[in-house]
C-alpha cells in the first residue's frame, strides 16, 4: 500500500525527517541538560539543608552560625557549581570539584573502628533508595522542554 503525499505535507515530512536525523546529537545535549539539572538540585539541597528525599540534614555538632555543610571556605557547596563531566557518548557524571575531595565522607558518613557513627551522613545526591520524586519531576520537565524545542522549534 502506497501513501501519496503532496504539497506542503512533503516539506513538513522532510523537516521532521531532518530533525529525527539530528536526534543523536540532540540526545547528547539532553544528557548535558539533565546533568546540569542534577547539579541545580544538589545546590537546592544546600539551600534547604536537606537530602534529596526532603529529610533535613543532622545539626552540626559544634554550631558556628553557618549553614550545615558550609564551612569557612564553602568549598563543598561551591565545588558542585556546574560540575557536569562527560564520561561517555551518552553518559555524564556530577561531582564536586577537586577542592572538595571529602564530599564522599559527608555523603556516606563515617564510622569508628568499633562501628559507631563518627560522622553522620548528610546526603547530597540520591542513594540506593532510588530517584526522589522531586528529582524525577525536574528531569521529566527538562526532557519534555528539550524535546518540545527540538521537535517543534522554540515554542
Amino acid at each position: 500500500m502506497r501513501l501519496k503525499v503532496s504539497g506542503s505535507a512533503i516539506g513538513k515530512l522532510k523537516e521532521f525527517r531532518n530533525r529525527i536525523a539530528s536526534l543523536e546529537g540532540a540526545i547528547e545535549q539532553l544528557g548535558m541538560n539533565l546533568a546540569e539539572e542534577a547539579v541545580d538540585l544538589v545546590l537546592q539541597g544546600f539551600q534547604k539543608q536537606a537530602n534529596p528525599y526532603g529529610e533535613g540534614w543532622a545539626a552540626k555538632k559544634h554550631p558556628d552560625g553557618r549553614s550545615i555543610l558550609v564551612g569557612k571556605t564553602t568549598n563543598l557547596r561551591r565545588g558542585w557549581g556546574r560540575r557536569a563531566t562527560k564520561i561517555g557518548k551518552l553518559r555524564w557524571r556530577i561531582a564536586p570539584g577537586p577542592t572538595a575531595p571529602y564530599a564522599r565522607y559527608h555523603q556516606d558518613g563515617t564510622k569508628n573502628k568499633d562501628g559507631s557513627v563518627r560522622m553522620v551522613a548528610r546526603k547530597m545526591i540520591p542513594d540506593t533508595r532510588g530517584m526522589p520524586a522531586e528529582w524525577q519531576e525536574a528531569f521529566k520537565e527538562t526532557a519534555t522542554e528539550f524535546f518540545r524545542h527540538h521537535f517543534k522549534g522554540s515554542k
